[in-house]
């Protein structure tokens, strides 16, 4: 947020590289993608930390042995990063807090299941002191929060609905004291916006009142929203 670092991620090793035959031209051609098939092993992600000016050298993070990671959250302050990766054979995943001065982290969330232990979507409040993150543990996606060192871990959204990352939602949003996200609660086909109270001391508000689709997105200040809208008959 700073503008003074990137961050960035990098295979140490190369995957596998198969050919993809293409018939679209006058010949075919078959150029080498990458593709990894069962029994490969996987190799981890590493994340370094580089300055904007090019004058340093790029600084390997500790990222852990996660394999999928979804991209690196950084806080308001741009001191920290969070980094939510999973196995590679996705029965775990854990979300780290990375000190960015040091290079350090702390392990501030790990899921174990047996069957599929699904990759975190996560964001920071805007102190940069707590992140909020989506877990399934409970049998479905649901909203947490926890404190940078791990403490203070609470679930903050209950029930038999999700709220997922996907074309038909936005990543939750942390505006003041309450966090704004869309979910199925209202029925599998629909994604209504809501909004609740991030330390979970109120039941989740429907913001949203038509049937369909509804994906928010919310000013820094709470006072606005841009909301995209569409239904059966307004796709």
């Amino acid at each position: 947020p700073d503008g003074r670092h990137f961050s960035d991620s990098v295979e140490p090793t190369p995957g596998r590289a198969l050919p993809l035959p293409i018939y679209s031209g006058r010949f075919v051609a078959a150029p080498p993608f990458p593709r990894s098939v069962a029994g490969d092993v996987s190799t981890a992600e590493q994340w370094f930390v580089v300055g904007t000016s090019g004058d340093d050298p790029p600084r390997l993070m500790d990222a852990g042995r996660g394999y999928d990671s979804r991209p690196a959250q950084w806080s308001q302050d741009s001191k920290y990063l969070a980094l939510a990766s999973q196995s590679a054979d996705y029965k775990s995943q854990e979300i780290r807090v990375i000190d960015v001065s040091t290079g350090k982290a702390k392990t501030v969330f790990h899921q174990v299941d047996d069957r599929w232990a699904e990759v975190s979507d996560i964001g920071w409040d805007r102190e940069s002191k707590k992140i909020w993150f989506t877990s399934d543990q409970s049998g479905f996606k649901h909203l947490y929060t926890a404190g940078i060192d791990g403490n203070g871990l609470k679930q903050i959204t209950h029930g038999n609905w999700e709220i997922h990352n996907d074309s038909f939602s936005h990543d939750p949003q942390w505006i003041g004291d309450s966090i704004y996200y869309s979910s199925t609660a209202a029925g599998t086909a629909e994604r209504q916006l809501y909004r609740v109270k991030a330390d979970g001391s109120s039941l989740p508000e429907r913001l949203s009142k038509q049937e369909g689709m509804h994906i928010g997105w919310i000013s820094e200040d709470g006072r606005s929203r841009a909301e995209l809208r569409a239904d059966m008959k307004n796709p």
